[in-house]
């Protein structure tokens, strides 16, 4: 029987007993391309894959931003997410073939599993390249 830890909930599996439930992170984009890109992006949030308030967010070019909804960082269980994003000039854009709805329109999203930056978000990272 394991000891109790405040604020986890155990889960039994066969293989290795008892694993604590995954860790909410934080959602950070970094954009390594020198124009200013607008990402619309869903995540697994609260049992579902949520677009957030439907909009994008705009990083500035060779910089980073934390997703932010309502003031608060966006935070999620899950590595994977959704996304689509174009510099603000046309001339890049990063899509995939898994199609999501926003208010504004249908979209082309890429999947892909993020890595843990050195802060512990979930990081998306977009170059030019």
């Amino acid at each position: 029987t394991p000891v109790p830890v405040p604020g986890f909930e155990y889960v039994k599996t066969r293989a290795t007993g008892y694993v604590p439930p995954p860790t909410a992170r934080q959602i950070v984009v970094r954009n390594d391309c020198p124009r200013e890109v607008r990402i619309r992006l869903s995540a697994w949030r609260n049992g579902a894959w949520d677009n957030g308030s439907g909009g994008y967010w705009t990083v500035p070019g060779n910089n980073h931003r934390y997703l932010q909804e309502n003031g608060a960082r966006i935070t999620t269980t899950s590595p994977g997410v959704y996304f689509h994003a174009e510099s603000t000039d046309g001339q890049t854009v990063w899509e995939g073939e898994y199609r999501r709805s926003y208010d504004s329109g249908t979209y082309a999203m890429r999947y892909l599993t993020a890595s843990v930056s050195t802060d512990g978000a979930y990081l998306v990272h977009l170059t030019c390249n």
